[in-house]
């Protein structure tokens, strides 16, 4: 989604307001004031479930461009469909936006 707020603020919004996700494998994410793409691993609550959430931050135009991706573990059956939640993707989405934009 196109932001119409600096990176770096867009950015800090996320980092204030969102729980960093630590791995267990003790991954290393250190954004640097310079990097010009920021990425972060965030842990959300969504419900009675914690999410684990991937957003990523850069400059675009007069603004800012964010992309996330989250964990939602879909499994998906031959002849049974898929477990795939529309409304958690929609509530993951809302969340993402208005962050994004406060």
């Amino acid at each position: 989604m196109n932001v119409n707020y600096p990176d770096a603020a867009v950015y800090a919004n996320f980092a204030r307001k969102l729980q960093v996700y630590n791995w267990r494998f003790n991954e290393q994410t250190t954004v640097k004031k310079d990097d010009i793409v920021k990425f972060k691993w965030f842990s959300v609550r969504d419900g009675d479930k914690d999410r684990i959430l991937g957003i990523t931050v850069f400059p675009y135009r007069n603004g800012s461009k964010v992309s996330y991706r989250w964990d939602s573990n879909i499994a998906c059956q031959i002849n049974s469909g898929c477990n795939f939640d529309p409304s958690a993707a929609k509530r993951m989405q809302d969340m993402v936006k208005s962050i994004a934009n406060d």
